[in-house]
């Protein structure tokens, strides 16, 4: 096909402030994962599809299946309200995890 770019799962990225692999960030209405650490300005990867275990509001219960957001400061959340979206849960998350796997939106 000669109008295809790339598979998609992973995307090109030029973070404003430095950005530690593994970090969760907004791309627009969409988030993905820093692939590696990354100074301010530096292009580098981002993954937006797949599985990955992100940091998790410490009060939210999240049920196989639930859609979920990112919030400002990085975590996930069950509150769409100011958020961007993210994706849903994987699997469970009980109040007390500090991680829940996230099947990104891709």
């Amino acid at each position: 096909m000669k109008n295809f770019v790339q598979p998609g799962d992973v995307l090109d990225y030029t973070p404003t402030a430095a950005v530690e692999g593994g970090t969760p960030v907004a791309l627009g209405k969409r988030v993905g994962v820093v692939v590696n650490s990354l100074a301010a300005n530096q292009l580098g990867a981002v993954r937006v599809s797949g599985v990955a275990v992100l940091p998790k509001v410490a009060a939210d219960v999240l049920g196989q299946g639930d859609l979920v957001y990112l919030t400002a400061e990085g975590l996930i959340t069950k509150t769409a309200t100011s958020n961007t979206p993210a994706g849903y849960a994987a699997y469970p998350a009980a109040a007390d995890a500090a991680t829940v796997s996230v099947q990104l939106n891709g």
